[in-house]
């Protein structure tokens, strides 16, 4: 087993003509997208806003010495990508049309690219970056139809697939993978043609039902989660889920980089497993009721107590409050209390309500995973019995 990383180390120096474009070329560039290229020096130099320009451009330690910015593991996230950029299978491909949106009012954060890797045209949307307004816009999924970057990942495709006549595929992580998705199921009939294949990489899902276009294109649609999953598992979702493990157990499962790889495929490809762990079937059956109990009102008051308790730390990066700032949060969120003790109160309740029904979906989940397995030892037991017996 390895992970992209094994991959990148593997078959650094097979082309594609050896090792054939792959699943795990389509991770790879979905993780190469959380790289901070939209202010980076040769974005200012070639105009990748609105050109191609090949990604080793980027290959320096003064280009490379801001890329991290986005990323909440950036010593990991700098050792992908100096292997990706110092990776002869990746020379030649090409990156640009970048689009970039932060907009605190409108509570959008919003990053996508082009790529163009061994004739193959590759639209790439970025998932949620450090930033609280990226963080409030996932939040914002669960209570609206349409945040503001799904309408943007809808514009730029609709923008970009006219610059190329070719087919194309469409790929994200985390909500770069729903922006892929959404901006799929809202195209015109017409553009879906030229869709080769959809990934969605650990999104979440959606308030709307999609099931209709989801079942109509399900042979270009690929929604991939990892087997302990907490993010892809959100919301009402019927796409069938190609479950993979990872190299952890807790949430940092969700990164593209802990995903396990088939030794026995030369790493083109994930291993895939049966279902999901019983910690993310319980999280995903927990927070669905949670919500439909709260409704829509009390389901947006939690939200957004959640982030006045950020906004009194006066920072815009995740990473830099969870590094330095969680006294901080601490003490804005008893200052907060003080001033608004009913509201403080009531969110204390929604926790333990939020508790008890995990361990009333735990005990339910460990019953039926036991009598799950009772049955199939009697069955087993049968089956064994009867060919003893002559009958099979």
């Amino acid at each position: 087993m390895g992970t992209i990383s094994t991959f990148l180390e593997r078959s650094c120096h097979q082309s594609f003509e050896e090792l054939h474009f792959c699943e795990t070329d389509i991770l790879v560039i979905a993780n190469l997208v959380y790289a901070n290229f939209e202010d980076s020096e040769p974005t200012k130099t070639y105009d990748l806003f609105n050109n191609l320009e090949d990604v080793n451009v980027f290959n320096s330690q003064l280009a490379k010495r801001n890329m991290t910015k986005h990323f909440l593991l950036p010593k990991k996230f700098m050792r992908f990508l100096t292997d990706f950029l110092n990776c002869e299978r990746y020379r030649g491909v090409k990156i640009g049309y970048f689009k970039n949106i932060i907009n605190v009012h409108n509570e959008e954060q919003f990053f996508a690219f082009t790529c163009q890797i061994n004739g193959r045209y590759l639209i790439v949307f970025r998932g949620t970056d450090r930033s609280v307004v990226g963080w409030k816009e996932d939040f914002n999924m669960a209570l609206m139809d349409e945040v503001p970057a799904q309408k943007s990942a809808l514009e730029y495709v609709n923008e970009v697939s006219k610059k190329f006549e070719d087919k194309f595929y469409i790929v994200g992580h985390s909500k770069g993978g729903n922006l892929a998705y959404y901006s799929f199921f809202a195209m015109d009939d017409s553009l879906k043609e030229r869709v080769k294949r959809v990934y969605n990489l650990d999104g979440p899902g959606f308030r709307q039902d999609y099931s209709d276009i989801i079942k109509k294109y399900q042979h270009k649609l690929v929604k991939m989660v990892p087997s302990n999953d907490t993010v892809g598992v959100l919301l009402e979702d019927t796409s069938n889920l190609t479950i993979v493990p990872s190299n952890t157990n807790n949430i940092t499962s969700h990164s593209l980089g802990t995903w396990l790889l088939d030794n026995d495929k030369q790493y083109r490809k994930c291993i895939r497993v049966e279902e999901l762990t019983f910690s993310s079937r319980v999280f995903r059956d927990t927070i669905s009721q949670f919500t439909k109990e709260l409704g829509y009102e009390k389901t947006r008051d939690i939200g957004n107590f959640i982030f006045d308790i950020l906004e009194e730390t006066k920072s815009q990066d995740v990473l830099v409050i969870a590094q330095r700032e969680m006294f901080t949060l601490y003490t804005s969120y008893k200052k907060y209390a003080k001033k608004n003790p009913k509201r403080a109160a009531e969110m204390k309740d929604y926790i333990k309500d939020y508790i008890h029904l995990y361990m009333q979906n735990a005990m339910k989940e460990s019953k039926e995973t036991f009598f799950g397995w009772l049955n199939i030892a009697k069955k087993i037991r049968i089956a064994k019995e009867a060919s003893e017996e002559g009958d099979i």
